[in-house]
């Protein structure tokens, strides 16, 4: 521990000194083949202003990489063509300098993203002197295994994002190629527009202006547009984004109607233009109101039915924030067609312990029902039964849900056994609480075998899995219900912080935990391996010291 401890210390003051000149110059596995098979010639797109850059020779030198915390150094991009073994290939190059390998903490994040047309990329990075191979005549979907960092999605997306821990100081290459189709030299890709991005940590903050256009970066961070004429079932939640409950309920609902879906924010009464064109660039053909007339108004769901006549608008609300979980949960039960027999039971007038089960509900589609402290309501009892519900998973301590509750749980769910509480001495512990037992690190049956439960059930969840985590503000909710969604389509968990520095049950740096209590990384596996993380929000809801000790955790 005293080792970790000085360690994590000596990295802090770098990154604090970084921090001081943010502006400061330095010189996976396979997925599967496109099931459409071979597409047609792609479209020529017009050649960027850094054209041509299609071998090292001619690569685009990066030097103005800011700061660990500060965010991407971008350039804007086209692949030009990308047709049978002839593409437009970019290469870029930047220097590491002797004194960030000293440090042993110099991490990049290397991403090429694409939110507006149907393009595939792939990031592989290079040493100076390292072979670099031709895959796409070796066959398969492989990356080229002469790369010493690569990737071809980023957080279960198209969009790619290489993790590159440098060595040894020098010089290093990047490649940006288009993915290609197995067992042919043909690539599947149209041409079209990027942005090659590249920052100084493995934690990606994704923040807009406000908590509207945050929720709208966390969708396009989840959903590229490749390949919109597949895309058949996505689903766009859209709750207010002054309150909390409807959201908090909504998370099953995502992928009721199919794999993918994103939650949007927006005022009462007029729909922002920013969230109907989001809408629009998902491709979604459902869309959710959460909430009755009071939280979205009709004019708004009469704005999104206004964007397609083939949307399916659909409005599910109850009389209060305890009916409308009740609504959704039959929703989402009637559009799976399958009893629902793991339910989550919350706190209904506060968001905290809702928000870190988010998650685990939204990737087993699992209902959430809000709850008042001393009793579960009529309706919620009667949906219980009706929708099949066998086992039942409390989130926070008796005070936010009493012993009674837990009790009235246990006659519907058929015995205390199938009843699961879990909680913390605060927000934070209890967020770390759901995240270790949501990665089956943790709770009853065998840890890590894939699955989660309650005593009587113990496999009966899929596991959320730490590779990749989120991070949140627990002062305050609207970051953490989009982002809280965008883990759960990828089964990972959402931790939640302090503003000004990162919660101790996260990693406790400071030792200020109190006695007998500890942090996620030490209880996850001392601490496991993750790779590139996501901050939900700008620094007014997470500031930059917390965001640089989560990802000096990030591959450690």
């Amino acid at each position: 521990m005293r080792k970790r401890y000085l360690r994590a210390i000596l990295a802090i003051m770098v990154l604090l000194s970084l921090a001081i000149s943010p502006a400061m110059s330095f010189a996976g596995d396979a997925k599967t083949p496109d099931v459409r098979g071979i597409r047609p010639a792609a479209n020529l797109a017009p050649a960027d202003t850094y054209e041509p850059d299609n071998a090292p020779a001619t690569a685009n030198q990066i030097s103005a990489i800011p700061a660990a915390g500060y965010g991407f150094y971008t350039q804007a991009h086209t692949i030009t063509n990308a047709l049978d073994n002839i593409c437009d290939v970019d290469w870029y190059y930047f220097d590491v300098a002797a004194d960030e390998i000293a440090i042993d903490e110099v991490k990049f994040l290397i991403e090429a993203v694409s939110y507006d047309t149907e393009i595939d990329l792939v990031v592989e990075v290079y040493a100076t002197g390292t072979s670099i191979g031709d895959p796409v005549f070796g066959g398969g979907w492989t990356l080229d295994p002469a790369a010493i960092a690569k990737d071809d999605d980023s957080f279960g997306t198209r969009n790619p994002a290489a993790e590159f821990i440098p060595s040894v100081a020098g010089r290093y290459w990047v490649r940006v190629r288009p993915y290609y189709s197995y067992g042919s030299t043909r690539y599947t890709n149209h041409a079209g527009y990027y942005t090659f991005k590249i920052q100084r940590t493995l934690s990606e903050r994704i923040a807009g202006s406000d908590r509207i256009n945050t929720a709208i970066e966390v969708s396009k961070k989840g959903l590229t547009t490749y390949p919109v004429a597949s895309i058949t079932s996505r689903t766009i939640l859209l709750a207010n984004s002054l309150t909390y409950p409807d959201a908090l309920s909504g998370a099953a609902l995502v992928s009721a109607n199919g794999y993918g879906g994103s939650l949007l924010l927006t005022p009462q009464n007029s729909l922002p233009t920013a969230v109907r064109n989001e809408i629009i660039r998902t491709g979604a053909k459902n869309v959710y109101i959460l909430g009755g007339t009071g939280a979205v108004s009709d004019t708004v769901k009469a704005q999104v039915q206004a964007i397609n006549a083939g949307l399916v608008v659909k409005r599910v609300a109850g009389d209060d924030r305890i009916k409308t979980s009740v609504a959704i949960a039959r929703e989402n039960y009637t559009k799976l067609g399958i009893p629902r027999r793991f339910a989550i039971v919350a706190y209904a007038f506060n968001y905290p312990d809702a928000l870190a089960a988010t998650p685990i509900a939204a990737w087993n589609s699992m209902p959430v029902f809000l709850t008042a402290t001393n009793s579960l309501s009529p309706e919620t009892e009667l949906a219980m039964d009706d929708i099949g519900v066998t086992d039942i998973i409390i989130v926070g301590g008796t005070g936010a849900v009493s012993a009674n509750v837990a009790n009235q749980c246990a006659v519907h769910a058929g015995g205390t056994d199938h009843v699961l509480r879990i909680a913390g001495s605060t927000r934070y512990d209890t967020a770390k609480e759901i995240a270790l037992w949501a990665c089956d690190k943790k709770g009853p049956g065998t840890l890590d075998d894939g699955f989660v439960g309650t005593v009587a059930n113990p496999a009966g969840l899929n596991r959320l899995v730490i590779a990749h985590i989120g991070l949140a503000s627990g002062e305050n909710f609207p970051d953490a219900l989009s982002g809280g969604v965008l883990c759960g389509i990828n089964a990972h968990p959402l931790l939640l912080t302090p503003k000004a520095s990162l919660s101790p049950y996260i990693y406790d740096i400071y030792l200020d935990l109190p006695v007998g209590a500890t942090d996620f990384f030490n209880e996850a596996g001392s601490p496991p391996i993750t790779g590139q993380g996501l901050v939900f929000g700008g620094t007014g809801a997470v500031e930059t010291l917390p965001l640089l000790i989560f990802s000096m955790m990030q591959r450690f």
